[in-house]
């Protein structure tokens, strides 16, 4: 029995206290450091891309995950992309709109996927920098609004 507790205690050893902080935020026991909006019925969300995931579930678009990618939104992290994983099976028809407003984005790529155990579709979003990321997530919000509204 002593062997069981032993193992606990020194599983995570080799790791530094920010290592351990970011651990509990990734396996979600820890509030993110990342600026967040949280929610109703859908959860923790990126403030700067908040409203956009807000308007696509109302619009039927369920996304599962999402990343905005932006230094603004995660200060303790260097990310580069961001990423809205939806529920494949709520899409339905929506699915072929996604697929073409992501293909007019030079920038996004469509991946499909399990997400939290679900059949899913992530669009990938990628900029040359914040700027160049806020413009896309931007013509991505103005786009999607035009085709479901």
């Amino acid at each position: 029995m002593q062997r069981g507790n032993n193992l606990s205690t020194n599983l995570f050893d080799h790791l530094s206290k920010k290592e351990l902080e970011q651990l509990g935020r990734d396996i979600q026991l820890l509030p993110p450091k990342s600026d967040y909006m949280d929610i109703e019925g859908i959860g923790k969300i990126d403030k700067s891309i908040s409203g956009l995931i807000e308007c696509l579930n109302t619009k039927g678009f369920i996304t599962l995950a999402s990343c905005s990618g932006m230094k603004s939104d995660h200060d303790d992290k260097d990310i580069k992309s961001g990423y809205i994983s939806f529920d494949l099976e709520k899409l339905g028809q929506k699915l072929n709109t996604l697929i073409e407003i992501a293909e007019s984005l030079e920038c996004a790529s469509i991946e499909e996927g399990d997400c939290y155990f679900r059949e899913s579709v992530t669009l990938r979003f990628k900029g040359e920098g914040k700027s160049d990321l806020k413009k896309r997530w931007k013509i991505f919000y103005d786009d999607i609004l035009k085709m479901v509204d």
